[in-house]
């Protein structure tokens, strides 16, 4: 009788030889993949794209003529800040200007919008730091569209949009904000709001970027600077009382003007609560449409003056001159420049090397004062000696900088903007039916914005041109607001000097007896009694000049 198996005790037999086969192969396949070379992984193939070429004969475009001369050259107009390792090496700031050593309680921040033009950027920041103005309470606000170049340095000096970031931030000591694209003057305008809101900032000056400030030497005493006269107005702004409507609320200010909106003091409640600036409405007459909103709202508005403040399209031709300081010696103006070495760099003289001193302060409300006074007064009259046709001219000064980041035709940028002036102010007319900016003497209110048909006045004409209005009398004429009649027939010297002519440190200072005169990047003709134009009842000039900020 045969025994029979139970299949089952197979299984482990089973199992245990498929394991040894397993282990087997697995270790057999990890040494062919040491030994062996593995083959590369094929990534997959893609056609090299190229443009496709066009067939047939195509177009010669036409070009538009193209200027002969070649842009002009463009000098720094501040040497000194140049060569400046820190604040340190700057002049001193007048004795009787300097803002106090512990800040006022009062926050301070003024805005400077800054688009084009290097050179004048820059006098207004001197002009303002030199009046009293604390540096670290000014807000240079970039707005270029050129991103971050000027901060990294990418942009040339002959470019449109340069500006030197180190200098202002390092040796200047003033912040600098940059808008994330180019706006226009209203987009500008509400920036400043947004900044001033998101710094839970309730008030703030701002300043266009084409003046020079000037501190009254000549005022009685006590003597206060211009920062803290402005400072004084804010004070007296800010007080119980003193702008509250029927309803009993107050602080219903909404801005008061210094000298126009050249530089101005803005309630940021005020601006908040109408809106803000109307930015379909870029650039000529948006400052009629938000005034006359504001005072439909019911907020009051002042004039105030706090000093001379210039409206100039050229510069001094060294900005050393606003730190108020007597004349250099007669011998300093004999200096020769090593070879090969401009006007920026190391000097020697018939005596030897230069010595490095410091020149003593000038006298307050003394002959240098005045002169200063009558230059900045001439380059505010040059601005305006063609009844201020062309007095937005230096916005197209600096043409340079072709192949650098963001850079922009010259020509096409000057054209896009007239282009925009003209579509804002179409815009206006047909908010308002009116190309007239006082809106309340015509009857108009805030709920007729968009309503109304055209008005029809047979005095009234579309401003393609602006015409200079009559001048008031030489004693109405408020120093840097109105250009004044210049008789002098002594034409100055060029700011931006040529290549082969001497820089102004070589030329001889006046003698002592004589009044020293300032030097000035303008030629000095006969100027004419012309004003700025526009001036409307708001205490401002809306409409009246193509600001800076652009």
């Amino acid at each position: 009788m045969h025994r029979r198996y139970n299949p089952l005790l197979l299984l482990p037999i089973f199992s245990f030889l498929l394991s040894l086969y397993s282990l087997r192969n697995g270790i057999h396949n990890r040494v062919l993949d040491r030994y062996q070379p593995s083959v590369p992984t094929k990534s997959p193939t893609f056609p090299i794209w190229e443009v496709p070429e066009l067939e047939g004969p195509l177009p010669t475009p036409i070009h538009k003529p193209t200027p002969d001369t070649p842009p002009q050259k463009i000098v720094d107009n501040f040497p000194r800040a140049a060569q400046a390792k820190s604040r340190k090496d700057l002049p001193p700031i007048p004795s009787w200007n300097r803002p106090p050593r512990k800040h006022v309680p009062e926050k301070t921040p003024i805005f400077v919008g800054f688009d084009r033009n290097w050179l004048l950027l820059q006098q207004t920041v001197v002009g303002l730091i030199t009046a009293g103005w604390p540096p670290e309470d000014i807000y240079v606000v970039e707005n270029t569209g050129a991103m971050d170049s000027n901060k990294k340095g990418l942009l040339s000096l002959q470019n449109a949009f340069y500006l030197d970031h180190h200098r202002l931030t390092k040796i200047f000591g003033v912040h600098v904000i940059s808008t994330p694209t180019l706006l226009n003057f209203a987009q500008l305008q509400n920036f400043f709001l947004h900044v001033a809101l998101k710094r839970k900032w309730e008030y703030y000056f701002w300043s266009h970027m084409d003046i020079i400030t000037l501190a009254d030497e000549g005022m009685e005493e006590p003597y206060k600077s211009m920062y803290m006269r402005a400072v004084e107005v804010l004070r007296e702004t800010l007080a119980p009382g003193y702008a509250h409507d029927r309803s009993g609320r107050e602080g219903r200010w909404s801005i008061r003007f210094f000298n126009f909106d050249w530089l101005a003091l803005v309630n940021a409640a005020a601006y908040a609560e109408v809106g803000g600036f109307d930015t379909r409405i870029g650039f000529y007459n948006t400052d009629c449409d938000m005034y006359n909103r504001l005072e439909w709202a019911g907020f009051k508005k002042n004039n105030d003056h706090i000093g001379a403040i210039y409206d100039v399209g050229k510069t001094l031709r060294d900005l050393e001159v606003l730190y108020r300081q007597k004349p250099k010696p007669f011998e300093e103006y004999w200096m020769i420049p090593e070879k090969g070495v401009d006007v920026t760099g190391k000097w020697t003289s018939w005596y030897g090397p230069r010595k490095t001193v410091e020149p003593e302060e000038d006298e307050r409300n003394g002959s240098g004062y005045k002169a200063l006074k009558i230059q900045l007064q001439r380059l505010q009259d040059d601005k305006y000696s063609d009844g201020g046709a062309a007095r937005n001219s230096w916005q197209s000064k600096q043409a340079g900088g072709q192949g650098e980041p963001y850079w922009q035709n010259p020509e096409g940028l000057e054209r896009t903007k007239w282009m925009s002036v003209d579509l804002g102010r179409n815009i206006y007319h047909e908010k308002w039916g009116t190309w007239d900016c006082d809106l309340r003497k015509m009857g108009l209110k805030a709920e007729d914005a968009w309503r109304v048909e055209e008005y029809h006045d047979p005095e009234e004409t579309k401003p393609e041109e602006e015409k200079p209005e009559e001048s008031k009398p030489e004693d109405q004429q408020p120093e840097g607001e109105k250009p004044e009649e210049n008789k002098s027939e002594e034409k100055e010297e060029e700011a931006t000097p040529k290549q082969d002519s001497q820089p102004s440190d070589q030329q001889p200072q006046e003698s002592q007896s004589q009044q020293p005169q300032p030097e000035a990047e303008q030629e000095d003709s006969q100027s004419k009694n012309s004003q700025p134009v526009g001036q409307s009842s708001f205490g401002g000039q809306p409409g009246q000049k193509l600001t800076s900020e652009i």
